[in-house]
């Protein structure tokens, strides 16, 4: 069964993990009106997680979760999340139930990729930078 793509929203998540005493999240979440127009980000979030709290990525995703779905319009249906973390391609059994916690009730689907936008990877750095953690609507 196929999703009208307006009920669909896109998450782009890239991690920064290179500072030894914080992690940094970017995610860019971004919908497309039909099937002819691209994805238009409507939302960002740029966190900054010590190391203090969260001591390695995997515990990092529920935070990940309730941000992102906190941002999700009740008409959406899916959520399909792309990541370059390992996490995002293995154990997905998992990961869909731990989202679905977060979800209320919309549909989850991760994918692993080679790259995420260049957006996404600037928020995670910026926030480990900043040290601080933002989050907006555009």
């Amino acid at each position: 069964m196929r999703i009208n793509p307006q009920y669909v929203t896109f998450a782009n998540v890239a991690f920064y993990t290179k500072e030894t005493d914080a992690f940094g999240v970017g995610i860019e979440l971004s919908k497309k009106a039909n099937v002819e127009t691209p994805r238009e980000t409507y939302a960002i979030a740029s966190l900054y997680l010590p190391r203090e709290e969260y001591s390695s990525i995997k515990q990092t995703l529920p935070r990940v979760f309730i941000e992102t779905f906190a941002f999700i319009p009740n008409t959406d249906r899916l959520v399909i999340f792309n990541s370059t973390s390992p996490y995002f391609r293995h154990n997905l059994g998992q990961m869909e139930r731990k989202a679905g916690v977060y979800s209320g009730g919309v549909a989850t689907k991760f994918r692993q990729v080679q790259n995420v936008s260049t957006e996404s990877v600037s928020l995670a750095i910026d926030a480990v930078r900043r040290r601080s953690s933002i989050t907006e609507v555009l």
